[in-house]
């Protein structure tokens, strides 16, 4: 990235060189930053300095110069006076006066040089150190120049408070767009610098002002390069203001954002610079998306932005590449994954403002269309792909959204095919396929809850090794995979289609061996946790949790597993774990003990 642009994201494959940037674009771009200068005032003060700067370098030159003729030529007297003893010593008194004079306008010269070049190291320095760009020497003089205005007018102090940051947040509470278009530049480039971006972050939280004016420069309308430059910076800015902001101080931000996003598709520009637009826009949403009030407006909200975030989730490629093709721009798998974890946050919201939103995403008929291509698209990240099942976990959480899944077998079969890869044995599976296995059996569980139709459709992809590879999966290592696990077979156990019946709960009746003795272990792990919590001391509580919820799944399987065997079956499974049924009940009375009221995480333990 080119120091002062604002372009930040370039697709690979329509890279923009440098050298596009040519001489005559910069001197295009000089001429109109100082051609737009609204104030009369600056330019005036600017050419009074120019003159007197100019009136004394050139006094100093004629000083030079005349002490340098009258000393070449020493014709101080006429030839014929020079014997007179009234000018014996006027030779010696001028060649004095003119030495003087030479020496003083030959120090001036040479001050004045000095004093130049140590003004231009120090724009330099100043423009290197904020990284300014090519028009940093421009904006820096221009600050030196209004700090001087105002010492000479009497506001020293006013002055020497000003420092670079609030000289560029004045002018962008500005009414002149070019006084704008300078100062968030002078914004965007110091919040890149990571030595200045915490105290600029912290000077622009508390002005709301400038926000809002930042704010308003991204729905700046007209094409003409001014107006896009502005709104590109000022989205620079917004991106590192966004995890701060709150919709309800800025009403006008949401769908300002939201045509940043539109805009791509619809504006005049080029390509890369929709494309640019578009990467903005999305990045902020999702930052924005953290905060869960900001959640709630968007809810509030009409269906333009969760229409437009939809419309980026639309995938294309070979299998080479993932790409998301519009009528004008090319975007690349950075924004698609962005899209996908705004429509996460979106649908995993809380409350009465997660159900609006839930229902609004699953009303879009795009929506599980395009997650469908990314999860069998073969060039998708395991990051992107944990992010499409986690939104199809979460509207799964909605009946229109449940129905919609059901009624999509190539979801169903990925999904399965996800958790349980048939050409590996579980030993083999990767760390990104187990990565990808936890979002899978939580998203899984989530469909098939409640919901018979889907369980048999599970059932229809699962083989008899997939089944031994489910039961094989609740000895891992992640509490939180194990619990969705035993709660999936489960579900599987309880609903289990006739022709699948005996052959899957035979399969999963295998498991209650392993079941007993790791309800017996997780239990001795609470009954002294000092000895097991280990790494999870410091946070207690959320162990304790997810020990909960996995003792319920665990506790829950073995039960449905024990209603369809016989007393000889539940006692060969007792030797195999070896544990009595009186150690059992034990530990089963001690999970009543450790926790005495139901919760969230596990509402089924009593």
């Amino acid at each position: 990235m080119e120091n002062g642009s604002w372009q930040r994201h370039i697709s690979i494959n329509r890279q923009v060189s440098s050298s596009s940037v040519t001489a005559q674009g910069l001197r295009a771009m000089v001429a109109s930053y100082y051609a737009k200068r609204c104030s009369c005032g600056f330019f005036l003060a600017k050419l009074l300095l120019m003159g007197f700067a100019l009136v004394q370098y050139s006094a100093a030159v004629a000083s030079v110069v005349l002490a340098a003729l009258r000393l070449s030529k020493q014709d101080y007297v006429d030839p014929a006076d020079q014997g007179s003893s009234d000018h014996k010593s006027i030779k010696g008194s001028l060649n004095l006066f003119y030495g003087l004079v030479l020496v003083q306008g030959a120090s001036d010269l040479l001050a004045q040089a000095i004093f130049a070049v140590a003004d231009i190291q120090l724009v330099l320095k100043i423009t290197e150190a904020y990284q300014l760009g090519p028009l940093g020497k421009q904006m820096v003089n221009h600050y030196m120049l209004v700090t001087y205005l105002r010492c000479s007018g009497g506001n020293v102090r006013e002055a020497m408070n000003m420092d670079l940051v609030s000289f560029a947040m004045e002018l962008v509470r500005s009414n002149s767009i070019a006084d704008r278009l300078v100062g968030v530049r002078v914004l965007d480039s110091i919040l890149r610098v990571p030595k200045y971006r915490a105290l600029a972050l912290m000077r622009l939280r508390a002005s709301a002002d400038t926000v809002g004016g930042v704010v308003s420069m991204l729905g700046l309308t007209n094409n003409t390069r001014e107006e896009v430059n502005t709104r590109g910076h000022a989205a620079g800015v917004i991106l590192e203001l966004s995890r701060d902001l709150l919709l309800e101080s800025f009403p006008a931000m949401l769908p300002i954002v939201s045509s940043l996003i539109v805009a791509a598709d619809n504006s005049g520009n080029d390509v890369t610079v929709s494309m640019e637009f578009t990467w903005f826009g999305v990045k902020i949403l999702n930052k924005i998306m953290d905060n869960p009030d900001n959640c709630n407006k968007v809810a509030d909200a009409d269906g333009q932005v969760i229409a437009s975030i939809v419309n980026l989730t639309a995938v294309t490629g070979d299998d080479r590449s993932l790409s998301i093709v519009s009528s004008s721009a090319v975007r690349d798998e950075e924004i698609i994954l962005e899209a996908v974890q705004v429509l996460h946050k979106l649908v995993s919201a809380a409350g009465d403002s997660g159900r609006v939103l839930r229902c609004k995403v699953s009303d879009n008929v795009y929506v599980l269309r395009n997650i469908s291509k990314i999860l069998q698209h073969p060039r998708s990240q395991v990051k992107l792909l944990v992010e499409a099942i986690g939104v199809l976990a979460c509207l799964a959480l909605d009946e229109t959204g449940r129905e919609e899944i059901a009624s999509s077998p190539q979801i169903i079969r990925k999904l399965v095919s996800f958790l349980v890869p048939r050409s590996q044995m579980i030993s083999e599976i990767s760390a990104d396929r187990r990565q990808l296995a936890k979002p899978n059996a939580e998203a899984l569980v989530m469909l098939a809850m409640d919901n018979q139709s889907i369980v048999w459709k599970i059932q229809e992809e699962l083989k008899p090794q997939d089944m031994q590879k489910l039961v094989e999966m609740l000895s891992a290592d992640s509490t939180g995979f194990k619990t969705n696990v035993a709660k999936l077979l489960g579900i599987l156990h309880a609903n289990s289609r006739a022709e699948h019946a005996h052959l899957q709960k035979t399969i999963i009746n295998t498991a209650l061996p392993a079941l007993l003795k790791a309800i017996k272990s997780e239990v001795e792990k609470l009954e002294d946790p000092v000895l097991y919590a280990g790494e999870h001391a410091n946070n207690f509580q959320e162990w304790r949790t997810k020990q909960g919820a996995l003792l319920e799944s665990f506790v829950g399987l073995s039960v449905q597993i024990c209603t369809s065997i016989h007393a000889s079956d539940f006692n060969e499974a007792l030797r195999s774990a070896n544990v009595t049924v009186y150690m059992v009940m034990q530990k089963l009375r001690k999970i009543l003990d450790l926790y005495k009221s139901p919760a969230i995480e596990f509402p089924g333990i009593r």
